[in-house]
């Protein structure tokens, strides 16, 4: 990707997601994930000061540390930020996310989102070009962005890691690119 910043925080990691329809490959959209520098450094230090420095560790414990939101006094500010390759309408996205979200957070979360997520998205959908990002903002909150502007946020302890565990987490929906973090990982650290 060619951004490098997003609402202040630096690129991590990115790559394009490809759908299989048949023998046919489309390309939906490219994905990075950004991090507030700062707080990422301090909470992924760890990490990188185990014996034998980033390449050589696990990356285990750098994906939970991506994913946890247990204690508010290490939060860092992180976002996931889609740019589409192709036309998609909202029920699409809504679709795609409700598989793993619905079963994770409850009902009335899951409805508040899509709510969010559909509005902010409107009866056109999103044109090839468009973008939608999910930033966890606070340890508990995520806001959604369309088209690169703030269209609401949803409180709830669940909901921002498990939209971010969608692309870190155990069952990550492009695992090529999750195989990818630790490598930005090590680049943010090394920064001064």
């Amino acid at each position: 990707m060619s951004v490098a910043h997003i609402h202040g925080h630096v690129f991590l990691y990115g790559y394009t997601q490809v759908k299989k329809l048949g023998f046919i490959e489309v390309q939906v959209y490219a994905l990075g994930i950004f991090v507030e520098p700062e707080g990422a450094k301090r909470v992924l230090a760890p990490w990188a000061n185990n014996t034998g420095g980033p390449a050589g560790n696990s990356p285990q414990p750098l994906f939970e540390s991506l994913l946890d939101n247990t204690d508010p006094a290490s939060f860092f500010g992180r976002a996931l930020h889609m740019v589409f390759a192709r036309a998609v309408s909202g029920k699409q996205v809504a679709d795609a996310l409700g598989e793993k979200l619905s079963k994770v957070v409850s009902p009335d979360v899951f409805e508040r989102f899509s709510s969010t997520l559909l509005e902010g998205i409107g009866s056109s959908g999103l044109a090839k070009g468009e973008s939608l990002s999910y930033y966890w903002c606070q340890n508990e909150v995520l806001r959604v962005y369309v088209r690169g502007v703030p269209v609401g946020e949803v409180r709830d302890g669940k909901l921002p890691r498990a939209i971010h565990a969608g692309f870190l987490g155990d069952d990550p929906g492009a695992p090529e690119a999750k195989a990818q973090v630790p490598r930005g990982a090590a680049a943010l650290l090394s920064e001064p």
